[in-house]
């Protein structure tokens, strides 16, 4: 090794250093990347579970929603036709009680005249 030759020799160690720590890192970042690309493999293979859970879930909700529907239609219609004939019978008995008010107030009239009369009557007849 001459005088000359050492910068030259200098930067040649620098390189290989540089060359050994690079390749030092690439291994560390690769093992990285390994352990991240397992950790992503468990996690998908506990998603895959959980993802068909929940599909069957949904379909079952679905299901069950489907069912619902039929009864609940059901039930709006009768409490529908319940209405109706609530609201056909209140009209019935308006109609009725017009119908009949009206004889019956004058027949209580009449009535109570009539009793007013044969009151009178009686009332003029014990006087004398």
């Amino acid at each position: 090794m001459n005088a000359a030759s050492l910068p030259y020799d200098i930067l040649l160690i620098s390189a290989s250093l540089l060359c050994l720590f690079l390749i030092f890192y690439i291994y560390r970042i690769t093992k990285s990347f390994n352990q991240i690309k397992d950790e992503v493999k468990k996690i998908s293979s506990k998603l895959d579970p959980f993802i068909e859970s929940m599909t069957e879930l949904s379909n079952r909700i679905n299901e069950i929603s489907e069912s619902v529907k039929e009864p609940v239609e059901l039930v709006r219609t009768t409490v529908n036709d319940v209405k109706n004939r609530v609201d056909a019978i209140l009209n019935f008995e308006a109609k009725l009680r017009k119908g009949v008010e009206e004889p019956v107030f004058r027949l209580i009239r009449a009535l109570t005249a009539i009793v007013n009369g044969i009151e009178a009557f009686w009332k003029n007849y014990n006087k004398k």
